[in-house]
């Protein structure tokens, strides 16, 4: 599965699989992945939660795929998932 979140022109893609436990594996985690850019809005949106040491704990994903101008952060229609393979925010390379 693919989430998008956009930071200002650049386009950070999520790759990721839910897992049976209701927690998610990231996959690749990458503003380089074109898919990101060529169909963002086909994709939901997704924001990291983070340790202070940059290791991700959890992801809330959009429940809904974008709508323009809309702040979905704002929103309680989001789900959040348990990362299960946590890691500093850059260690999830493209196709690792």
């Amino acid at each position: 599965m693919i989430a998008t979140n956009r930071k200002i022109d650049s386009v950070w893609t999520m790759e990721y699989n839910i897992l049976d436990n209701d927690k998610i594996e990231v996959i690749s985690y990458s503003r380089d992945n074109p898919v990101g850019y060529e169909e963002e809005k086909s994709h939901p949106r997704f924001d990291f939660e983070e340790t202070d040491g940059r290791v991700v704990v959890n992801a809330m994903i959009d429940n809904h795929l974008p709508k323009p101008l809309q702040n979905w952060y704002d929103r309680k229609d989001h789900t959040v998932y348990e990362i299960d393979n946590k890691q500093n925010i850059f260690s999830y390379g493209l196709n690792d």
